[in-house]
């Protein structure tokens, strides 16, 4: 005897159809639980000022000339940034006419010099010491001229110094970079991107130098750079 089933309507078929396709579907589709992958935490991206930071990466420390200093034995000139010299006299190639005078560390003096004749002094008062940007206080840099730099950190006897040979640029090359600056203007996006190109093409004197420069915007961006490149100092 041949059994019957009751008439389905057209809504229940669809829906035995759409599950017999789930049914022959799923094995394909399931992924064991062994095999899923870990949920792992993203790594957030470096902000600009981060990635300029690296970029720069550490100035060298200047030694202390003298024995009198007891554990103070170094300076962290931060501009004009200056190069790593194994031995003998510390020189910085300096790009711009006016170049922007800070070092990491509060400093007792700072002088400059040219063939041992004092050009230009400034110390610290028993209370305070010098700390922070100091604006050339000369005359411009001619292109080619030299002149000595001499710091005294706090702590330092009257007569230890740490000395800096300042060479300006090439006056094509000041040039240039007078021309730059008159380019940026007072745009603060502009002046961080070139910051940013300058330490990337292997520039970071004239990216430090930019980034001091007196006629570079007073903004937020530009300032945050300058105190995290000013606790960062010559270590990591």
């Amino acid at each position: 005897m041949r059994q019957t089933f009751p008439p389905m309507d057209p809504l229940q078929r669809c829906g035995l159809l759409l599950a017999a396709a789930l049914a022959t579907v799923q094995p394909v589709l399931a992924v064991p639980p062994s095999a899923a992958p870990a949920a792992t935490t993203p790594t957030p991206p470096r902000t600009a000022l981060e990635r300029i930071r690296r970029l720069l990466g550490l100035t060298p420390p200047i030694a202390i000339g003298g024995s009198r200093s007891g554990p103070t034995t170094t300076v962290c000139l931060l501009s004009p940034r200056p190069r790593g010299a194994p031995g003998g006299l510390v020189r910085a190639r300096v790009p711009l006419s006016n170049p922007t005078l800070m070092a990491a560390e509060p400093l007792n003096e700072l002088r400059l010099e040219r063939g041992g004749i004092l050009l230009w002094r400034q110390t610290a008062s028993s209370s305070q010491a010098l700390e922070g940007p100091i604006v050339w206080p000369i005359a411009p840099l001619q292109p080619g001229e030299s002149v000595l730099l001499k710091l005294r950190p706090r702590g330092a006897a009257g007569g230890d110094f740490a000395e800096v040979m300042l060479t300006a640029a090439p006056a094509a090359e000041m040039a240039r970079h007078q021309a730059l600056i008159q380019r940026l203007g007072k745009d603060p996006g502009a002046w961080l991107e070139e910051i940013q190109q300058q330490a990337m093409q292997g520039s970071p004197e004239l990216a430090m130098g930019l980034l001091l420069a007196p006629s570079a915007p007073d903004a937020q961006p530009l300032q945050d750079l300058r105190t995290a490149l000013l606790r960062q100092g010559c270590r990591d």
